[in-house]
């Protein structure tokens, strides 16, 4: 009798947490995320940006690394929601991928920004520097990649193409940034 009660209580708490809105996944959760993956990306240029060449220091590089960390958070959560959402309509559709666009510009920057401080990496006084963002760059391109494939997944036929090459371009950016920290 004790194991039904318990069993009836377990199955309605289950019950009622996969019914609540707030587990809804849908183009615009995704297109909230994207909009965090946005300003994620911001905040990793400008830790970038605040990295001095010459003269950065390890507070500063740990600043990038741990902008990197969120921005990756981001993703994978984005990942998970777009992976768990129906099909996208047209227009979120739409909406994901000029959101994706505005993300591929703001990644070239911060790359750009990031490869400009190479040298400032090899000259911290930390055994291996540039290959621990090296590191960090691989896994945010298999993030990415991830997250690209479960979006153009849901994407509406009308938008595939579009997402295919600003997500093809976005992981370009990030093969670039690898190849030059993992170059000597």
């Amino acid at each position: 009798m004790r194991f039904q009660s318990a069993l009836l209580t377990l199955v309605a708490v289950a019950s009622a947490a996969l019914a609540s809105p707030s587990l809804k996944r849908d183009g615009i959760t995704v297109s909230a995320d994207f909009t965090n993956i946005a300003t994620d990306v911001k905040n990793f240029n400008g830790a970038c940006l605040a990295f001095k060449n010459p003269g950065g220091t390890l507070a500063q590089a740990n600043n990038i690394l741990a902008a990197g960390q969120t921005l990756d958070t981001d993703i994978k959560k984005a990942t998970t929601d777009a992976t768990a959402s129906p099909a996208f309509t047209v227009n979120d559709s739409a909406t994901l991928v000029a959101q994706a666009k505005t993300i591929q510009g703001l990644v070239v920057t911060a790359v750009g920004s990031l490869i400009a401080d190479k040298s400032a990496f090899e000259s911290l006084p930390l055994k291996n520097a540039t290959g621990i963002v090296a590191s960090k760059l691989t896994v945010l391109k298999s993030d990415t990649s991830a997250l690209g494939a479960a979006v153009l997944l849901k994407t509406s036929p009308d938008q595939q193409k579009n997402g295919q090459i600003v997500f093809t371009a976005i992981l370009n950016q990030l093969d670039l940034g690898i190849s030059a920290f993992t170059s000597s």
